[in-house]
């Protein structure tokens, strides 16, 4: 006889029954410390992975061996929305003497000794690569405003360092020894007092990049770029009134930015790339370039607020050079002026690559500009590679300003 389950009376007992969703067993509240029984080098690794020293320093309230301040022994430490003031009480926390990376960004402004506090206590740390990112307090005397000098101390481990300050621009000072190791170099808002000065403490420098996001930095001499190792230079904001020479064999990327320049020379040999964007303020402006049979991308466009001239009464006025379809596209706007100044060439003034389409933009003022046929000639005589000449003419000798008159284009492709 079987009972109702199915199962004889000789059969014993039946099995308890499972519940069909069973809890699993938790360890959330039992007060066990399982981090800890982890090896060094995992904990080490978890760390690594947080990426933020602060963060690191609070899983101390998980662990008992990270309560110890095993975030210390980290090769990359990053601090990032920690106050001024306490930044330099975490740094003198740090136990390991060569960071491979040490970042740091701040949320509150710093004065001036205190930038220069942190700079020294990060070069005790002899990072690998260093990146500061800081808000600066401008100094004030009574109503008027005191300027003031940032010391950048050497980093001899250093192989890549990136400083960024912001609402104020000191200008920088290197004090004293060199960077032995330092193959790249980037300042945001941080003028430097010597370029060329930075550049010879700085023997395996391969990338500089000098901007200014605020405002344009004037700086009153002649920049020296005299360097054998230097392949990428980036320039962007500044006022050279005395120009600027490079020399640089390897130089193969060049940038500058500049409303005030008075003039450029280049002696690049590898130079493959060269983007300039600037207000030649010159009576006898010059931009040369001995690389220019090599160079891969040329972007120029230049503003002659002089306006030199450049033939009878024809003043060059802007200048752009850019690559369209694997050719070099130069367009000229030239103002018809009278002038007792005397002509210049225009290849005194630039130093053109192998140009095959010319665009002239000419504004007539004076009736002596509807002679235009001489220079045009003498111009196509200059680009003897030019494949297509547009000309176009703007009347404006009864206009008002350069936005009415009478506009004439022509347009010529010469056979190949």
């Amino acid at each position: 006889m079987e009972s109702r389950s199915g199962h004889g009376r000789q059969g014993g007992p039946s099995p308890p029954r499972r519940s069909p969703n069973p809890k699993p067993q938790s360890y959330i509240n039992d007060g066990v410390d399982r981090i800890s029984g982890l090896p060094d080098h995992l904990l080490e690794e978890i760390l690594r992975r947080i990426r933020c020293a602060r963060s690191a320093a609070r899983t101390s309230l998980l662990s008992r061996r990270w309560r110890h301040g095993l975030w210390r022994d980290l090769p990359e430490l990053s601090f990032r929305g920690i106050a001024a003031e306490a930044l330099p009480v975490a740094l003198t926390q740090v136990a390991r003497p060569d960071l491979s990376l040490l970042d740091i960004h701040t949320i509150s402004c710093f004065e001036v000794a205190g930038i220069t506090s942190l700079l020294r206590a990060a070069a005790r740390l002899a990072p690998a690569e260093l990146v500061v990112s800081a808000d600066l307090l401008e100094s004030w005397g009574g109503e008027h405003f005191i300027p003031f000098k940032l010391q950048l101390p050497c980093f001899h481990r250093a192989n890549s360092i990136t400083l960024e300050l912001r609402h104020h621009i000191p200008q920088l000072q290197v004090t004293g020894g060199e960077f032995p190791v330092l193959e790249r170099l980037s300042l945001v808002n941080c003028p430097v007092h010597s370029i060329s000065d930075l550049i010879s403490r700085a023997p395996r420098l391969r990338s500089l990049q000098l901007c200014h996001r605020l405002y344009y930095t004037t700086c009153p001499g002649k920049i020296m770029v005299h360097s054998t190792t230097l392949e990428e230079l980036l320039l962007d904001r500044w006022e050279l009134f005395g120009g600027i020479d490079i020399v640089a064999p390897a130089l193969r990327t060049f940038t500058l930015t500049s409303s005030r320049l008075l003039g450029i020379h280049v002696v690049a040999p590898e130079l493959k790339m060269f983007t300039l964007s600037a207000r030649i303020v010159s009576n006898h402006p010059r931009i040369t370039l001995s690389a220019a049979a090599t160079v891969e991308y040329l972007s120029w466009t230049c503003s002659f607020p002089m306006t030199p001239l450049i033939h009878g009464v024809w003043c060059l006025r802007e200048l752009k050079l850019g690559e369209k379809k694997d050719a070099y596209v130069l367009s000229l706007t030239l103002d018809g002026e009278r002038t007792a100044e005397q002509p210049r060439n225009l290849q005194e003034v630039v130093q053109f690559p192998r140009v095959s389409v010319l665009e002239l933009y000419l504004h007539t003022f004076w009736p002596e500009a509807h002679v235009y046929g001489p220079m045009v000639l003498d111009l196509m005589g200059i680009f003897a590679d030019i494949k297509r000449l547009k000309l176009v003419i703007r009347d404006l000798i009864c206009a008002h300003d350069e936005t009415s008159g009478r506009e004439t284009v022509f347009s010529h492709r010469a056979k190949l």
